[in-house]
């Protein structure tokens, strides 16, 4: 028994044909605890710059759509645009007078708790009809 402590006295001139993995599980293993260390300090890290102030940086209130479905107590829902109750045949104007005048409209969607999300995905669905490509769904941040 002088070989290694794999061979025995029937096997000593035969090799070994098996796959040792119990180094690559080691290195995967190290890797994914190196990536799940370093990936959230570098998520929160970020670039700080002192932004310049400029008057004409926001975006004028009359360019912005900003689309509110509100719950009512007796059941569905009240849909405002831009803080005017409307509903979704009144708000085709207003999209095509946005659009219009800027070409690059986001809505700004927000939406009551109670509210299905198939109500507020029909809304979006009608807004994506008019024209407009790009939206936001409106939250608030909770503390855990």
């Amino acid at each position: 028994m002088l070989g290694s402590s794999f061979e025995s006295s029937e096997e000593a001139g035969e090799i070994l044909s098996e796959i040792n993995v119990t180094p690559l599980v080691d290195v995967v293993l190290v890797l994914l605890i190196v990536f799940l260390i370093t990936v959230p300090s570098l998520v929160s890290r970020g670039i700080e710059v002192n932004l310049p102030n400029a008057t004409s940086g926001n975006t004028p209130d009359d360019l912005r759509l900003t689309v509110t479905l509100r719950h009512e107590p007796q059941g569905g829902y009240e849909l405002y645009a831009n803080g005017v109750p409307t509903d979704l045949e009144k708000i085709e104007p207003l999209v095509a007078d946005l659009l219009q005048r800027n070409d690059e409209l986001t809505a700004i969607v927000a939406a009551d708790e109670g509210i299905p999300y198939g109500d507020v995905v029909q809304v979006v669905d009608r807004l994506a009809a008019l024209g407009v490509r790009d939206f936001c769904l409106s939250t608030e941040h909770s503390s855990p």
